[in-house]
């Protein structure tokens, strides 16, 4: 008997962390910003994206400088997206760059998707 509570556990930490995966995949968001910041790179001398990026989404100003979002894709697992492009002229290699990190994704996502189904199946 305890075998098999066993046994469910385990079935039930697998099936937790698949769905916990495919969350994770199930939607694609890229984010294009444009703007000028004085302070973003910690003593390291590397790029803080975490704490950059939350300071854009904060009300507070941590930051000298503005970052506006120019361009953004979200793109979920059953191929359904939206896209967000400013009103303001935004440039044709802003552009491209941001279609190229869509795609860059979007690929790195199914790949991700076929590996993780094929260790299901195998």
């Amino acid at each position: 008997m305890a075998d098999k509570e066993e046994e469910k556990k385990g079935w039930n930490n697998i099936a937790a962390s698949i769905s916990e995966a495919v969350g994770d995949l199930a939607t694609l968001s890229v984010e294009t910003y444009t703007g000028d910041l004085e302070v973003v790179v910690g003593t390291d001398n590397k790029l803080k994206w975490d704490s950059m990026l939350a300071t854009v989404r904060s009300s507070e100003e941590k930051v000298k400088g503005k970052l506006k979002l120019a361009l953004a894709t979200q793109i979920k697992i059953d191929g359904d997206s939206v896209n967000f492009i400013s009103e303001n002229n935004v440039s044709e290699t802003l552009i491209q760059t941001h279609a190229s990190a869509v795609k860059n994704g979007s690929e790195f996502r199914s790949k991700v998707i076929g590996l993780a189904l094929g260790k299901l199946t195998s």
